[in-house]
């Protein structure tokens, strides 16, 4: 995607890790995945933002990403939004998590996903995510991985938000993203399922 966000963010039980594999990269290598550490972010948030999240849980949703598909075309979007919502109907997490394995506390937000928090009202909750994801989005010091064919990507998500910096008109790309759960909680206090996520 080409907005910032965390895999599957937007699941009770996210994805812990992402593999991505360039087999056929655009001459020059123009693509390639911006990423931001979420735990440094967590570190140098301005404290007046880090007070209003910090013990904040939001709301993650990924309908207005959701990629129309051929066999939709006969679809309203009422339609498109509803069946979506049936497969993957959004969920609650912390704003702040901890790592399960480490001692890491990182940022949970995302612009891609992330749309409102628990107990504050449309306006205010508005508020605080669009300055956290302005300031994440300027100062989180994003870093740029190029792709190049054969080239391994592999992160964790429970540290790292990403973007993809999308392709050169008319240019050929073609990669293969794998996600992986590893056996232990996204984050502690949240289950395990083992159920396969749509």
């Amino acid at each position: 995607g080409r907005m910032w966000h965390s895999v599957s963010q937007f699941f009770p039980e996210p994805l812990p890790w992402t593999f991505v594999y360039p087999r056929i990269v655009p001459p020059g290598g123009g693509r390639g995945t911006l990423f931001v550490d979420m735990v440094d972010a967590a570190n140098r948030l301005p404290e007046r933002l880090a007070a209003e999240l910090r013990d904040a849980v939001c709301f993650h949703d990924a309908v207005m990403y959701y990629k129309v598909q051929p066999f939709d075309m006969d679809k309203g979007l009422g339609e498109l939004i509803e069946e979506f919502h049936r497969a993957a109907p959004g969920t609650w997490h912390p704003a702040f998590i901890q790592h399960p394995l480490l001692d890491r506390r990182a940022l949970y937000l995302s612009s891609g996903f992330t749309t409102r928090i628990e107990g504050r009202s449309h306006e205010d909750g508005k508020r605080i995510l669009e300055e956290t994801f302005a300031w994440l989005e300027a100062e989180g010091q994003p870093c740029t991985e190029k792709w190049s064919d054969g080239k391994l990507l592999v992160w964790d998500n429970r540290q790292i938000m990403h973007r993809s910096s999308g392709t050169l008109d008319g240019g050929p790309s073609r990669s293969y993203r794998c996600g992986v759960y590893d056996g232990v909680p996204f984050y502690p206090g949240l289950a395990i399922t083992g159920e396969e996520q749509p």
